[in-house]
């Protein structure tokens, strides 16, 4: 599956770069930024695909290269494609509800155990994808796009409120990983994203108030044996995971609330540059 997997994302991006070679679509241009991305990504490839001659195991150093290639293929067709295509915020909108719904099954899958039983033998955070540190990056993928939904200007109240909510569930779905390579990654992510931005003021907030609701449930999560502590047995995972649900409906509530008002106000009262 992986061949065709890649294969396919390959000939997606040689079909875009085609179409732009012969003016069907824009012409793509890579920012530096871009351009150093891909190059690193690519030149990973290259540098695994060598070290298939000297690795002490170089059939499973071969499968690494292919699999990076396929993230390299990947990662060149969607620039590819936010550089030619005119509406390239849409696929961002996209990919920030595809994760809003991974987060969302996730968490749901922790409060009713019924959905993913294996949680009674290891209580790490790890559904849909089956392993907790590909779930936490998911979530750090999430954090820049749910900034991004919350704080560009302009944008309904509504998208601003549900970039505040995703950062939210991420944050909680993060933590409940354990992946500590994962929390050094959302918070650099965050930290990047706020130091880039122009309208840092509403960047600041939303991670004010959705990262800060996120910790505060995952706090209250530490006190709950059966969502934080293994080999609990079903009937206190069933406890615990309402009580958690009812955590994550509220303040997630309370979070979109609070984020609509903000919105509005400040729709309705802009700041000054000075102030800002």
């Amino acid at each position: 599956t992986l061949v065709w997997i890649g294969g396919l994302a390959l000939g997606l991006a040689a079909l875009v770069a085609a179409a732009a070679l012969v003016g069907a679509l824009p012409a793509p241009t890579l920012d530096p930024w871009a351009a150093t991305f891909l190059g690193c990504l690519f030149g990973l490839a290259v540098w695994a695909g060598f070290s298939t001659l000297w690795s002490v195991s170089p059939d499973r150093s071969w499968a690494y290269t292919n699999r990076i290639l396929v993230y390299a293929a990947f990662a060149l067709l969607g620039v590819l494609l936010s550089a030619v295509l005119p509406h390239a915020r849409a696929l961002a909108g996209a990919a920030a509800s595809l994760l809003g719904l991974v987060v969302g099954w996730a968490l749901l899958a922790k409060c009713v155990p019924a959905l993913y039983s294996d949680y009674g033998r290891v209580a790490r955070l790890r559904a849909p994808v089956g392993y907790w540190n590909e779930l936490a990056l998911l979530c750090d993928v999430a954090v820049p796009l749910a900034l991004w939904l919350a704080s560009a200007r302009g944008r309904r109240a509504s998208l601003r409120a549900a970039g505040a909510l995703l950062l939210f569930g991420a944050t909680v779905a993060l933590l409940l990983t354990y992946s500590r390579i994962g929390v050094v990654l959302a918070c650099l992510a965050a930290a990047a994203w706020v130091v880039l931005d122009r309208d840092r003021v509403e960047s600041l907030a939303t991670v004010a108030l959705g990262g800060g609701a996120g910790a505060a449930v995952f706090g209250l999560a530490l006190a709950l044996p059966g969502i934080t502590k293994d080999g609990r047995p079903h009937p206190v995972r069933v406890h615990d995971g309402w009580v958690l649900a009812l955590a994550l409906a509220g303040v997630g509530a309370v979070v979109f609330v609070v984020a609509l008002v903000l919105a509005r106000v400040e729709h309705r009262r802009p700041l000054s540059p000075e102030r800002r």
